[in-house]
């Protein structure tokens, strides 16, 4: 086991709602698959940590200037690295489109924007991959074409009142709505990947140091060597065994 030099070191964990990944069980505790693999590091470096919640493209601008040190769920990008050490991978995400079964809607209709005149919810500062880049920017509108919103919870609120056509997001989150919320029964996911990479945990360069950084990054060999890593993606994963697709390794 490895350990900070340092008497002791609390480090600040954005969350956000985004179940399987981070939600709060039915004792307000925070778990999920981001949120075991996060904690179980900080700890087997000696550390503590602090939960803080703010949107997405807030938490990355506190991210780069050190008011939060650990991020879940970012997938690599070569600016970002500017700003953040990326440990990891902690799981594969994949990126889908979710629609009401009574108004499916085709790849083709997604392209050219004939949506039922209502915009696709996005999350403001997420990166949903090239392809998506490509049909955002192919739009002559948009930002009437996509609503971008700070956090999950609205995006789901948004579909369910019929004000959005569909959503984009993770796969795995898209199933656990569908699987544990009645209220979603009357959705799809469908079958085209727009997007799928590996993501990652970042540590904010500017507030960890770099040989806490280094620490960090050998726990997180020494756990996935281990087989715990395994053991928590297997544990959230059986809901979803007959569902999610594999993966492709083409893709990442």
């Amino acid at each position: 086991m490895v350990s900070f030099t340092a008497a002791s070191c609390e480090l600040k964990l954005r969350l956000a709602h985004y179940p399987p990944h981070a939600f709060e069980d039915a004792q307000g505790q925070w778990r999920g698959i981001d949120v075991d693999v996060a904690v179980m590091l900080i700890k087997r470096v000696g550390c503590h940590y602090k939960i803080i919640e703010v949107p997405w493209a807030r938490a990355i601008s506190m991210l780069r200037s050190g008011k939060i040190d650990v991020m879940p769920s970012m997938s690599f990008k070569k600016e970002r690295d500017e700003y953040a050490k990326f440990i990891g991978p902690v799981r594969v995400e994949r990126i889908v489109l979710a629609s009401p079964v009574n108004r499916p809607i085709t790849l083709a209709q997604f392209k050219r924007f004939d949506i039922y005149n209502k915009p696709i919810t996005i999350q403001r500062g997420a990166f949903y991959g090239s392809i998506f880049a490509e049909i955002y920017q192919s739009s002559e509108n948009p930002e009437t074409d996509f609503f971008a919103i700070p956090n999950n919870r609205i995006k789901l609120e948004l579909l369910q009142k019929g004000r959005v056509s569909g959503l984009i997001e993770d796969e795995l989150n898209i199933y656990y709505h569908l699987n544990k919320e009645p209220e979603f029964s009357g959705y799809k996911v469908h079958l085209t990947t727009l997007h799928q990479n590996l993501v990652y945990l970042a540590f904010s360069r500017r507030s960890v140091p770099t040989k806490q950084l280094q620490q960090l990054n050998i726990a997180y060999q020494q756990l996935s060597s281990s087989g715990q890593l395994d053991q928590i993606h297997q544990y959230y994963l059986n809901d979803y065994a007959d569902k999610v697709k594999p993966p492709a390794s083409s893709n990442q």
